[in-house]
């Protein structure tokens, strides 16, 4: 009886023992399967033996039971393939980068034993947003590190349409003001296109319709009215407009061209961000220009109300000795001459009052241009 007893124990402990591993196995499959992480099991000989969905969905095939050299680049396979090489003779865990298709992954390698023998596990990790962001943040500190030491706002254009093309996914910058219904490109990465002038109504209402938003347009249809005679319409093409409103004066924009991409939120974000920064650079510089010009005027005026003064008080002296005079002078001139030189006297009193009325006028305007920024 007691041998029975010991039978089923032994029995029931394996049969628990055996739902267990049925259930480790299956949780393995669905935590390998679901994973949004890309992960594949590859052997000495760098066969893919196992592929998880998120692997496959980038690869756009099935790659169980191909090698990995008619699945990657030559040069990115034998890179990896030297990696799983030595992970799977050294036992030991491998970190590496790479680019496939435009895009940037972390790569883990594994060594894991199997049952037929050693094999390496790669877990792909998607940090393209992350090096692309990266690499923005690098560009946006080059270009205010230039933009201090700009001296105008065509400065300020140019260097910010040299900059931004360096990275890869920026097919063309542009920027220039907008003079009417003409959009002047004083600025750009294509130097063909600098000093052009495009009708805005005609061929590219997106600027017409960034500047009256007073934000960003992201134009990423060229189907609809906005893009129909659009000269940048491209279908492939996503143009992003940033409206640079420096006074009450100019309006200028800058035009950033994508291709086959749509930049994230974070990426918009940096991009406002630099529009930002080159608004704040052109609008010291305008006011430094406009506070030296308005030092430059106010001492003009006051050397010529110095001299208007002068010139003032000396033909009202005249006009004071000719009353004084005025018997005499009639005798000497007559009195149709006398009045004559009397009324010229008055008039180059007006003429300098007058001068001084336009001075004071153009002053006030000045004052006001400044007051607008």
């Amino acid at each position: 009886m007691d041998d029975d007893i010991n039978i089923f124990t032994s029995n029931s402990t394996t049969s628990k023992l055996f739902e267990r591993i049925i259930e480790s196995e299956e949780k393995y499959e669905k935590i390998f399967h679901n994973s949004p992480g890309m992960i594949a099991i590859i052997d000495k000989d760098g066969i893919v033996v196992e592929a998880n969905s998120a692997m496959k969905k980038f690869l756009k095939i099935d790659p169980v039971g191909k090698s990995i050299f008619d699945l990657l680049t030559k040069d990115v396979a034998e890179k990896e393939y030297r990696y799983i090489i030595k992970a799977i003779k050294k036992n030991e865990k491998i970190v590496f980068e790479n680019e496939k298709g435009g895009r940037y992954f972390i790569n883990h390698l594994i060594p894991i034993e199997l049952n037929h023998g050693r094999y390496c596990t790669i877990i792909s990790s998607d940090v393209t947003e992350m090096k692309r962001l990266a690499k923005l943040f690098e560009t946006l500190y080059k270009i205010n590190s230039k933009l201090v030491r700009a001296v105008d706002k065509r400065e300020v254009f140019d260097i910010v349409c040299s900059e931004l093309p360096n990275l890869q996914i920026f097919s063309k910058v542009l920027a220039g003001d907008v003079e009417d219904d003409d959009f002047v490109i004083l600025a750009s990465s294509d130097k063909k296109l600098i000093g052009k002038k495009i009708k805005i109504y005609n061929n590219a209402r997106c600027i017409e319709m960034c500047l009256s938003l007073e934000r960003p347009v992201i134009n990423d249809s060229w189907e609809g009215k906005i893009c129909k005679n659009c000269i940048f319409s491209h279908p492939k093409r996503t143009c992003i407009i940033f409206p640079i409103k420096s006074s009450a004066f100019t309006n200028s924009v800058m035009m950033i061209h994508t291709e086959n991409y749509i930049p994230e939120k974070e990426e918009l974000n940096l991009l406002l961000t630099i529009a930002e920064n080159m608004l704040f650079v052109i609008r010291s510089k305008e006011i430094e220009h406009e506070r030296i010009r308005a030092i430059e005027e106010i001492r003009k005026n006051i050397l010529a109300y110095s001299q208007m003064v002068d010139l003032i008080r000396n033909a009202v002296a005249v006009i004071k000795g000719l009353t004084e005079l005025k018997d005499e002078m009639i005798k000497r001139f007559g009195e149709k001459r006398y009045f004559e030189i009397i009324e010229e006297k008055i008039k180059n009193v007006n003429d300098m009052l007058t001068e001084i009325d336009k001075r004071w006028e153009d002053s006030e305007k000045l004052l006001r241009r400044i007051e607008s920024y």
